[in-house]
């Protein structure tokens, strides 16, 4: 899991800020550089992911701040035991 969506959405800000770079260079020379199409669709892909990268980091913030929410705190160890008498008699011969 982590190759296909960690891994690809922590690189989508380097492939947005690269593929801008690409279409600057393509815009400012176009009869020295093709592949305009390529590079727009590889900034549209990164911006995607990028976005996806952020509202994981939110949900996982919000996890984390529910399950510290929810958790007892150190004074409160669960219900209070039962301790339990049991008599043993002795057998006599």
């Amino acid at each position: 899991m982590l190759l296909c969506g960690g891994l690809t959405l922590v690189l989508s800000p380097f492939a947005w800020v690269i593929s801008g770079r690409a279409l600057r260079e393509i815009d400012a020379s176009p009869d020295r550089y093709s592949g305009r199409e390529k590079a727009s669709a590889a900034r549209i892909m990164g911006i995607i992911g990028t976005a996806l990268l952020v509202l994981g980091v939110i949900a996982l913030v919000a996890i984390l701040a529910l399950v510290v929410a929810v958790a007892p705190t150190g004074s409160d160890n669960g219900p209070t035991p039962v301790h339990v008498r049991v008599h043993h008699r002795g057998v006599s011969s």
